[in-house]
């Protein structure tokens, strides 16, 4: 009797647990989003995405580490990933221009798509010091990754070599937050009014970082 090569058979069991981790990590964002962090239970987890709590355990060592996988995938601050993949090239780093409106865009895609998950942890981060401390903590290492990738257009000549980079990191985060916090008090914006404004603010912000 024929038998499938080990290979074969290690790659679709490696399939299925990645597909098992994204729908765990999705799963989790719904809830998070619905409930709220301290009001989700790894127990409530599970039973949404219709497994058992040892299996959920098995990838995610806890309720904070399922959270962090969540942010990974779907916080806008991942957005440093399209600054990322605008920067790199046969030419790297690219236009900075490019690669920041990559980054806003992404940024605020993320926020209309995943807003009520964004609004409920901000919220709930202010009067929870483990949640705080878990956004602190992933601020912090996107708000890094995102400096060092400014740095490379530094060295290159594209952004003034005297100026703060990690105050650069912080107004450009800052900036795209802040119209999406005014935003959420109303109606959310447009694609299209979001555009706009990212191209005000990407214009003002290389006014500033380019060399004098």
């Amino acid at each position: 009797m024929p038998t499938r090569p080990v290979n074969t058979l290690r790659t679709k069991r490696q399939e299925q647990a990645a597909a098992r981790r994204e729908q765990l990590v999705h799963t989790a964002m719904r809830l998070f989003a619905e409930r709220g962090y301290r009001d989700t239970s790894v127990r409530d987890i599970a039973r949404a995405a219709e497994v058992n709590e040892a299996l959920l355990y098995h990838y995610f060592t806890s309720k904070a580490d399922l959270f962090r996988a969540v942010l990974a995938e779907y916080a806008p601050f991942r957005a440093v990933e399209a600054f990322r993949t605008a920067a790199a090239g046969p030419a790297a780093p690219r236009s900075l221009h490019d690669a920041l409106l990559a980054f806003g865009r992404d940024f605020l895609a993320r926020l209309r798509q995943h807003r009520a998950f964004v609004v409920a942890m901000l919220t709930e981060s202010a009067h929870d010091p483990e949640l705080g401390a878990i956004l602190g903590e992933f601020l912090r290492t996107t708000g890094d990754e995102m400096t060092r990738l400014l740095a490379a257009y530094q060295e290159a000549g594209q952004i003034d070599p005297h100026l703060p980079l990690a105050a650069a990191t912080r107004m450009l985060q800052g900036s795209l937050l802040f119209q999406f916090l005014a935003n959420a008090l109303q109606a959310p914006s447009s694609p299209e009014a979001d555009d706009a404004l990212l191209g005000d603010l990407v214009g003002v912000l290389l006014a500033g970082l380019q060399p004098r």
